[in-house]
């Protein structure tokens, strides 16, 4: 489904997300892209030098002035508010969406979880009908 990328009101690009739990694909920015694109670029550019899990480390002293730096880096483009909007005007449940953008070419990439894709599902069984307590067909927990 397409979607607008939007920050605090404020139109990102365009993206082709799939209805999956985590679903990514590249952006179509627009114009308003402009406005958080150093932000997105260093907050990528900290993810691919620190690694996923390194931004977690202990801040335990001394931390480097790069450290510091990706750490920043991190915490303006977590404050970003991010939304996806559907094509009329929905807006889309997500646990997240965050946006990449490549150093090497500059394409920008969405990374999605939509929360109605992780909702619990029941399972039907097929069991016989309940015919007193302990009786035949009767449903025990274990």
């Amino acid at each position: 489904m397409w979607y607008t990328i939007v920050n605090d009101g404020v139109p990102l690009g365009v993206v082709n997300l799939s209805a999956r739990a985590i679903s990514a694909a590249q952006v179509d920015p627009l114009p308003g892209y402009r406005s958080v694109e150093p932000t997105i670029r260093w907050a990528t550019e900290a993810l691919l030098h620190f690694g996923l899990f390194g931004v977690a480390a202990p801040r335990v002293p001394p931390l480097s002035i790069d450290a510091l730096r990706q750490r920043r880096a991190f915490v303006h483009a977590s404050r970003l508010q991010l939304e996806l909007v559907g094509e009329h005007g929905q807006r889309a449940p997500t646990t997240f969406l965050n946006l990449l953008q490549s150093p090497v070419d500059g394409g920008i990439i969405a990374v999605a979880n939509f929360m109605e894709a992780l909702a619990p599902v029941g399972a039907l069984l097929d069991t016989p009908p309940h015919q007193g307590p302990g009786g035949p067909g009767a449903h025990r927990m274990p």
